[in-house]
């Protein structure tokens, strides 16, 4: 099933992607594709990603760590579909992507 992604969670992946190709040339862009690896496996099996342990009464609010960065594919499951919520920096901020909801 493909994923929809929510405009602030692409606009924070492109934020994302800007602050490390700064970083290093070519960085940017190796953030983007372990981002869309990790929102395609979602896609493949979302019940095999845990449940946020802030949200125990959420049931349908998962998250999945994006290989080699600091970052979190932040989903919700309903009725058959999936919405990326957020795509959010472990140690900042948390739980600020909750109002999308």
């Amino acid at each position: 099933m493909k994923p929809h992604i929510e405009l602030a969670a692409k606009e924070e992946t492109r934020e994302a992607a800007a602050w490390y190709e700064r970083q290093r040339a070519g960085l940017g862009l190796e953030f983007l594709i372990a981002v869309e690896a990790t929102i395609l496996e979602i896609g493949r099996s979302p019940e095999r990603f845990p449940r946020l342990e802030t949200l125990p009464e959420e049931k349908s609010v998962r998250r999945a760590l994006v290989d080699r960065f600091s970052y979190v594919v932040i989903f919700e499951e309903i009725e058959g579909k999936i919405r990326i919520l957020a795509v959010a920096h472990t140690s900042r901020r948390p739980s600020y992507w909750k109002r999308r909801r």
